[in-house]
């Protein structure tokens, strides 16, 4: 979906049953919310990524320094969703993994770490063009409008807003369930601190 089909779904489910959106940006009746878009659709963007979401994405972890058992790669605050190690003879999808400061630290082995983590959406302004298309799923770009109505709407008509926001939280549900990962096995291992 583009900002400006996000901008008009939001504006046609509030009150205006138009299919322009110069058309809405020219009438006194609309002007105001069509300023407060910009904020609300930035504000629906930090709930879907608090949520989490959004596909995983896979960036290779290259470079590391290696001290003692460890090896450590530049991290920069990526949302971790795991580490995936991968050698010639073992893959495991989710290892043990330290966050220390600027670092992600990983045991030393013979092998490759990839990091699946949650991506962000880039903010928009007040002159991001409508035409500007999101790297989002339409199944939760299309709940977006629903956070905006409930954004922009919880002074002129709470009920409408708690009901659309209602809306958008159950989507938000729905996905999350869809996206939860499986745990297929326990791994026990034992040491002497």
């Amino acid at each position: 979906m583009t900002i400006g089909e996000i901008k008009l779904d939001a504006m046609n489910l509030m009150f205006a049953r138009s299919e322009s959106l110069e058309t809405l940006e020219q009438d006194e009746n609309y002007r105001d919310y069509m300023i407060n878009l910009t904020g609300a659709i930035n504000r629906s963007f930090s709930s879907i990524e608090e949520k989490r979401v959004l596909p995983t994405k896979a960036k290779a972890l290259t470079n590391g320094v290696v001290r003692g058992t460890w090896l450590r790669f530049e991290y920069n605050e990526f949302d971790i969703d795991r580490i995936v190690f991968e050698s010639d003879t073992e893959y495991r999808g989710s290892v043990s993994y330290m966050v220390e400061g600027d670092n992600l630290v990983v045991e030393n082995k013979t092998g490759t770490y990839t990091l699946i983590y949650r991506p962000t959406i880039p903010r928009i302004t007040s002159i991001t063009l409508n035409s500007t298309e999101l790297d989002i799923p339409d199944s939760i770009a299309s709940a977006i409008p629903y956070y905006i109505k409930g954004d922009l709407y919880r002074d002129d008509e709470p009920d409408e807003a708690s009901e659309a926001r209602a809306y958008y939280e159950a989507q938000m549900s729905q996905i999350q369930k869809k996206s939860d990962g499986v745990q297929r096995c326990v791994e026990a291992r034992y040491s002497i601190c």
